[in-house]
């Protein structure tokens, strides 16, 4: 009986995404939000609260899945939904143009995002973009847009000006994103001899002496220096780790 269903086409999913005949699936989970348990087998219910199941599709109709899932959460719960969920459609369209190789929506889904950015910060000065931007410039290292990468994380940095990660737990672990970011851009490859490496490179170490001076705790200072050995010198030389004054907190090294 199993092995007549692995041979039928997959369902539609509770979100309305309508798999096509040759996708497949590495497993079920609960379509109940508040509890996702995995199920071993379809069609079997969900053992802890009764749900159906949905797929959890392989790639690449995973990628597709997961649009429609985000675009039927923002429909189904508009005010949850204008959160996570909608940062990560944004997302989700600039990955989406990556993957089809189609530079043009890309390029205008890159920008729909930082208006996006911009808007949200208007209204909400709290809000953090960390996010938004580190799924951005992730998925644009693993898909080899380093351009995209970079330009994202040169704005990324020009968000710390000044002072400002001091006293501020959220900007403090803003900070530590976007420096993990610009580490993982200078370690792929041509990252280091991108023409805004040394720009990438600036901005990190000036972000790692604010979050020095903003938190003394050792494991802190620790976690800087590291960051500091990890972020090449131009020409791929070793660093000593001292921040010292290769890492000024001034907001016009942007």
């Amino acid at each position: 009986m199993q092995a007549l269903l692995r041979l039928l086409p997959l369902p539609r999913t509770s979100y309305g995404y309508q798999p096509p005949p040759q996708a497949t699936a590495h497993g079920w989970r609960c379509a109940n939000y508040d509890c996702g348990a995995a199920v071993r087998h379809w069609p079997r219910r969900c053992r802890l609260c009764g749900w159906p199941a949905n797929p959890e599709f392989d790639e690449p109709w995973a990628h597709h899945a997961l649009g429609a899932e985000l675009s039927w959460q923002i429909r189904q719960f508009p005010r949850s939904g204008a959160g996570i969920p909608q940062e990560r459609l944004i997302e989700w369209h600039l990955k989406d143009a990556l993957l089809r190789r189609d530079l043009p929506s890309a390029a205008a889904a890159r920008g729909a995002m930082h208006h996006y950015i911009r808007s949200r910060q208007m209204v909400d000065s709290w809000w953090n973009p960390s996010f938004l931007l580190g799924l951005a410039v992730f998925d644009a290292i693993e898909l080899r847009d380093l351009d995209g990468a970079a330009d994202d994380l040169c704005s990324w940095l020009c968000g710390f000006a000044g002072d400002r990660i001091e006293g501020d737990n959220a900007a403090l672990a803003n900070a530590k994103s976007v420096i993990n970011a610009g580490v993982a851009f200078l370690a792929a490859p041509g990252g280091e001899g991108h023409p805004r490496a040394a720009e990438i490179r600036k901005g990190c170490l000036r972000v790692a002496g604010g979050c020095l001076r903003a938190d003394r705790r050792p494991t802190a200072a620790g976690q800087a220096l590291a960051w500091r050995r990890q972020l090449p010198e131009p020409g791929g030389q070793k660093n000593d780790g001292s921040l010292g004054a290769s890492a000024p907190n001034d907001p016009s090294s942007c």
